[in-house]
């Protein structure tokens, strides 16, 4: 059974960064996220960073500070290579993106963006 749940879209390699790697490695880097996010899509939970953390179980989410994410959705760490999402997600117009090393990058109301781990 497929359900739709209006407002939430979620894709593979958004900024076509992997285009050799098998879509089924692709999927395999995502391990449980996608499934996070589904949750939280169909839950209606507002605030995505509490409702990521409920999903994650480990304990509240830390921000990693210092970085950024492009519009086009690439986290730039000082002096680290350019990271681009294996995964983007996007819940009534807030994106979500994955990143390898389990870094996530969740929108917040003000656009800006609250990167954190979930490994």
């Amino acid at each position: 059974m497929i359900e739709k749940i209006e407002g939430f879209r979620m894709g593979l390699d958004p900024c076509s960064y992997y285009g050799d790697v098998n879509v089924r490695e692709l999927v395999a880097l995502c391990g449980l996220l996608p499934a996070f996010i589904a949750t939280v899509a169909k839950s209606g939970e507002e605030d995505l960073i509490k409702g990521m953390s409920d999903q994650y179980g480990f304990g509240v989410l830390h921000e990693m500070k210092g970085g950024e994410v492009t519009e086009a959705g690439v986290y730039q760490y000082p002096d680290d290579p350019d990271l681009y999402p294996i995964l983007a997600a996007e819940i009534e117009g807030k994106k979500i993106y994955q990143y390898h090393y389990g870094i996530v990058a969740i929108e917040q109301d003000d656009g800006a963006f609250f990167v954190t781990r979930m490994d």
